[in-house]
């Protein structure tokens, strides 16, 4: 639920470009990667984008959520196919999701903000429910499973509240993360020319 695959499919095919001196731009490789995953164009993108239909059409979406992120795995995968096999999807939410992520304050973010595969994942995983629930109990503004899960992830706007989070979550065996909200595309591998 993390784009762990796509995002390493999208590294390797930056690599490739720049080690064999293709000079594929970015359309180019963005077009490939749609061959390896629908979510690996997003990932050569490499910024916050609004992705629509399969998930291969970008829309940069200029956000830069402030805080600390606090990811936690719960040691047993949720299976992608039964997500979808057993989620009911909200065709036409009450609101623009675009718009709450650019103009609604993060604390608002969990009442209208909302993954639809949660509602398939929790009955199955209960323990991933639990740890979304304990993200609020520790402070953080807002919480989610990532795509089908079953990883957890909450931003938390104060520093201390986050360290304290991360390390609530592994001393209850939870393998946790720490990280900013920081959105670096090139990452020291693809150095863009300046003109």
């Amino acid at each position: 639920g993390l784009g762990g695959g796509s995002s390493n499919a999208a590294t390797t095919l930056r690599m490739i470009n720049k080690i064999a001196n293709l000079g594929l731009q970015e359309p180019e490789l963005m077009e490939l990667g749609k061959k390896l995953g629908a979510d690996v164009p997003f990932f050569i993108q490499g910024k916050p984008g609004f992705a629509t239909g399969l998930g291969t059409e970008i829309e940069p979406l200029p956000i830069q959520p402030n805080g600390w992120i606090v990811t936690i795995f719960p040691g047993e995968p949720s299976s992608t196919p039964e997500a979808y096999n057993f989620v009911e999807p909200n065709p036409e939410p009450e609101f623009s999701l675009k718009k709450v992520l650019k103009e609604e304050p993060l604390e608002e973010w969990e009442y209208l903000i909302i993954n639809d595969l949660e509602a398939s994942v929790f009955p199955r995983m209960n323990i991933v429910g639990n740890i979304k629930d304990q993200c609020y109990e520790f402070g953080a503004s807002y919480a989610s499973m990532s795509g089908s899960g079953s990883s957890v992830f909450g931003i938390f706007e104060q520093d201390f509240v986050a360290i304290h989070a991360y390390e609530s979550f592994h001393s209850l065996g939870f393998s946790a993360n720490l990280s900013r909200p920081l959105f670096k595309p090139d990452l020291g591998i693809y150095k863009k020319q300046i003109d």
